[in-house]
């Protein structure tokens, strides 16, 4: 079997390319959930109905955010990655 030097490069980038999208996605949502539990929390221990109503709305506007930012870049990473590494079809004869 043949591994061509251009091959091993590309699927070591795309990889990587792969596992920092997991870390930053993984990280984004641990930080939106520590936050909204803190703000929830507060909002609770004072015994504010208006705190927890805002920290709810919070809640789902960060996650709304996190989710539309993430689906359009994962949209342009899979159109770049098409263009960028489009390879000739290897046939094995």
């Amino acid at each position: 079997m043949y591994f061509g030097s251009v091959k091993v490069i590309v699927v070591v980038v795309v990889v990587v390319v792969v596992v920092v999208v997991v870390v930053v996605v993984v990280v984004v949502v641990v930080v939106v959930v520590v936050v909204v539990v803190v703000v929830v929390s507060r909002g609770i221990f004072l015994g504010v109905e208006s705190k927890t109503v805002s920290a709810y709305r919070f809640f789902i506007d960060c996650t709304t955010v996190v989710s539309v930012v993430y689906l359009n870049f994962n949209k342009l990473d899979q159109k770049s990655r098409k263009e960028k590494f489009r390879l000739p079809s290897s046939r094995v004869k």
